[in-house]
């Protein structure tokens, strides 16, 4: 009978553990799931703390923006699956110069030489470019001023006004609900800022972000 009694206390511990875990993995499930506007902070955050933008690529639809790539830009870029993107797309943020070697390589040998001269010309320069858009970022301060929910809460948008040397200039970041955490629905987080502004965030073209110009200053031509 004590045997049967110790027995039905375990058993009975291991149901009220089951339990708890239970409630405790409900709790921090919320805690851990974030809004909009703390998702956008966290990543302007990872941003600014590594002092270049590789850290977006854990916060994009990466199925998304495959299923919506042309298809001949996948071939192009020799991509199969959204986590092929995902590797290229963390390889020309990491080192843009070793992605363009290798596409040189695969010129015919006609115009490989033209090629390797030109990459070899702008080496320095995107080095020189990528240590002051580390400091520039570092510098910005980027603050989330507002956010508001669409599509019956499955989609977002958030609005952040950066500001470097005394400018600043506003931003839309769109943000889409996947697998109940917000990401964003391309990789290319910020439009390109014009001449003396902050810092492109993610030094990208132009994505879910649709910078206005930067106050006193006047807009940049479309495509510059």
């Amino acid at each position: 009978k004590r045997s049967e009694r110790v027995s039905l206390g375990i058993t009975s511990l291991l149901k009220s553990a089951a339990t708890f875990a239970m409630v405790a993995g409900v709790f921090i499930s919320d805690a851990a799931a974030l809004g909009p506007e703390e998702t956008v902070k966290e990543i302007v955050g990872k941003i600014k703390a590594a002092g270049n933008p590789t850290p977006i690529v854990e916060y994009v639809d990466w199925d998304g923006a495959f299923a919506t790539m042309p298809a001949e830009q996948k071939v192009a870029i020799k991509v199969q699956s959204s986590g092929e993107l995902k590797a290229v797309y963390l390889r020309i943020l990491q080192d843009p110069i070793s992605v363009m070697k290798e596409q040189v390589a695969q010129l015919p040998e006609a115009q490989r030489a033209q090629a390797e001269a030109q990459v070899a010309q702008m080496e320095s320069r995107i080095k020189e470019q990528k240590e002051k858009m580390s400091a520039q970022i570092k510098e910005t301060q980027y603050n989330v001023t507002s956010s508001e929910m669409k599509d019956s809460g499955k989609s977002a948008v958030v609005k952040l006004t950066q500001s470097y040397q005394g400018k600043s200039r506003d931003e839309t970041i769109d943000l889409i609900m996947k697998n109940d955490k917000w990401l964003l629905s391309t990789p290319d987080m910020f439009k390109p800022q014009s001449a003396g502004g902050p810092p492109p965030g993610a030094g990208a073209p132009k994505g879910p972000m649709k910078g206005e110009p930067m106050k006193g200053e006047p807009a940049q031509p479309a495509g510059q």
